[in-house]
C-alpha cells in the first residue's frame, strides 16, 4: 500500500503543471487505491469466511477420525451400512423389523424350551442345562449296566424277570406244546420248528398205525398184547387148525391130534402179512400135517404135552407160507 501512494505526492509536488496535471493523475491514483483497497478488504473478507467454514468443519467433525474426516470418506461408510443392511426379505430389509423378528424368537423359545425331563411335547426342546442331567444319568446307567456285564460278570447278576426268563433244561422240558397240529404228513426238514417237526412225526405215525392195521388185519394198536395174555381171537377147537390170516394174533386149544390147513383171508400175491397163532395143549396131542406151510431146513417139533404151549410165526406172501415155531412154553 506504501508503494502505491509515494508516487501520487511526487506528482503534486514536482513539475510543470503541477496542479493540473495532480490533481488529473491524483484522481487516478486514488482510484488505483481503492481498487486495491477494495480487492484488499475483499480477500480479507474470504479468509475470514474461509476460517469460519474451517472452523465450523472442525466444529462438525467433533475430534472425528482421520478415515471420516471428508464427506467421500463418510459416504463411503455409509455405504458400507446400508450393504449390511441389505436384504432380499422384504419383511426384514430394516433394522427395525430385524427387532421385532428378534423379540418374536426370543418370545417363541421362552415356550419351546423346556428345563426338564418329564414335559413331553413334539414341538418342546431340552435346554442345555437339562442335557447335562440327561448326561449324568446315561453315565450312571453305563457304569451299572458295564458293572454287570463286565468280563468277569454272568448272568447271575442279573435278576430275573416274570417275562424273558432264563433258559434252563427242565424248562425245556416243561414246555407244552400249545399249537401243535398232526396235519401234515411229510418228512421232517431242517427248517421246521420243533412243535412242526413233532407234529409231522405224530402224523406220520399216526398214518403208519393205520396202515399196519389195515393190512393185518387190526382193528386197534391194542390188538398187539403179550403171548400170556388172553388173546382176541379164539380158533375153533378141534382136529383141524385153519387159522385167519387177517388177525394178527389167535390162539388154538387142541383136544385131539390135529392137521394144520391153509389159512383163510390170505393177502394177494405180492403183499405180505404176518400173524401169529398160540397152540396150548390140553393134552399130549400131536400135529398130523401141515399142508402149504414151509420151513428152512429140519422142521421142529412141536411139544406135543399137556400144560405146555407153542407159538407158530407165519410169514405169508400169498403164495407162498414160511413159518417159525417156539415151542416147549410152559402154560
Amino acid at each position: 500500500m506504501a508503494s502505491n501512494i509515494q508516487p501520487i505526492i511526487q506528482v503534486i509536488t514536482t513539475g510543470p503543471n503541477a496542479g493540473k496535471k495532480s490533481v488529473d493523475h491524483l484522481e487516478a491514483q486514488l482510484q488505483t487505491a481503492k481498487d486495491e483497497i477494495t480487492q484488499v478488504q475483499e480477500a480479507l473478507l474470504t479468509k475470514a469466511v474461509i476460517a469460519d467454514i474451517t472452523s465450523a468443519i472442525n466444529t462438525l467433525k467433533g475430534g472425528v477420525a482421520v478415515d471420516g474426516d471428508t464427506l467421500n470418506k463418510l459416504n463411503v461408510k455409509i455405504g458400507a451400512i446400508q450393504t449390511l443392511l441389505n436384504s432380499d426379505n422384504v419383511a426384514l430389509d430394516t433394522v427395525q423389523e430385524i427387532v421385532d423378528a428378534i423379540e418374536t424368537v426370543q418370545t417363541s423359545l421362552a415356550t419351546i424350551l423346556v428345563n426338564d425331563l418329564t414335559t413331553g411335547g413334539a414341538t418342546k426342546a431340552l435346554t442345555a442345562q437339562q442335557g447335562v442331567v440327561l448326561k449324568g444319568l446315561v453315565d450312571a446307567l453305563t457304569i451299572s449296566v458295564n458293572s454287570k456285564l463286565s468280563s468277569s460278570a454272568t448272568t447271575d447278576a442279573v435278576t430275573e424277570g416274570a417275562t424273558n426268563q432264563y433258559f434252563t433244561a427242565q424248562r425245556v422240558r416243561n414246555v407244552v406244546l400249545t399249537g401243535i397240529t398232526f396235519l401234515t404228513n411229510t418228512a421232517v426238514t431242517a427248517s421246521d420248528s420243533i412243535l412242526v417237526a413233532k407234529g409231522k412225526l405224530q402224523a406220520q405215525i399216526t398214518a403208519l398205525i393205520a396202515d399196519v392195521a389195515t393190512k393185518a388185519g387190526l382193528t386197534s394198536i391194542n390188538t398187539f398184547t403179550q403171548i400170556n395174555q388172553a388173546p382176541a381171537n379164539v380158533l375153533t377147537t378141534g382136529a383141524t387148525l385153519t387159522p385167519d390170516a387177517s388177525k394178527v394174533f389167535q390162539t388154538f386149544t387142541t383136544s385131539a391130534n390135529f392137521a394144520i390147513v391153509a389159512p383163510i383171508n390170505r393177502p394177494s400175491a405180492g403183499n405180505n402179512r404176518i400173524y401169529k397163532i398160540k397152540i396150548i395143549y390140553a393134552g399130549a396131542h400131536s400135529v398130523t400135517s401141515m399142508t402149504g406151510y414151509k420151513y428152512n431146513g429140519t422142521a421142529p417139533a412141536f411139544s406135543n404135552a399137556i400144560g405146555k404151549y407153542d407159538l407158530l410165526i407165519c410169514d405169508d406172501d400169498g403164495v407162498h407160507i414160511s413159518y417159525e415155531l417156539k415151542a416147549g412154553y410152559t402154560s
